[in-house]
């Protein structure tokens, strides 16, 4: 299993660590097996989750990671034996660097960015280009508009004139990328 994990880390550009976190409290990660003394699985969101929700896919919030010190995003699911009986849960932890610099490498016309920020609003990577940073847009007067809405555009006046903004989301996270 520690090296089907290391594979993965090494094959897919961002992921942070892969891990087994087993129900009998092992706990495999890719670059070594311990057990969960050092690393307390049971308990945690992204294991309780994926036990208690066979078949789905947990996405966390963004988080900073326990081994890194990185902004992540876990993703984790449930592991059952041949016969159907759960056995743990396999995860991983992918950074957000990546994210941003895709982020950052979209441009919309001459002065126009993305921003990426969770359901309620809370900025999870903002554009560089911004120049009105905030950690939280849900005060916007667009966000109204795209509250519970997979996609959709608004436009607003400011000081600066007629301003537009389009916003599509993930529904697997529940994030919105808007621009």
């Amino acid at each position: 299993v520690k090296n089907t994990l290391l594979a993965l880390k090494d094959t897919i550009s961002g992921i942070e660590n892969a891990y087994f976190a087993g129900e009998d409290g092992s706990f495999i990660l890719d670059s070594k097996i311990t057990d969960q003394n050092e690393i307390k699985a049971k308990g945690k969101e992204w294991y309780e989750y994926a036990k208690a929700n066979i078949g789905e896919i947990y996405y966390s919030d963004v988080a900073i990671d326990q081994i890194t010190g990185n902004s992540i995003l876990a993703i984790s699911r449930a592991v059952l034996d041949k016969n159907g009986k759960f056995i743990g849960v396999v995860g991983m932890d992918i950074t957000l660097a990546e994210v941003k610099e895709y982020i950052n490498s979209i441009s919309l016309l001459e002065n126009g960015y993305v921003t990426l920020v969770n359901n309620d609003g809370q900025v999870i990577i903002d554009n560089d280009r911004n120049k009105n940073q905030m950690e939280n847009v849900s005060s916007n007067e667009y966000w109204s508009a795209f509250e519970g809405k997979l996609e959709g555009s608004s436009e607003w006046v400011t000081n600066n004139g007629m301003m537009f903004v389009s916003q599509v989301t993930n529904e697997a996270t529940g994030w919105k990328i808007i621009g």
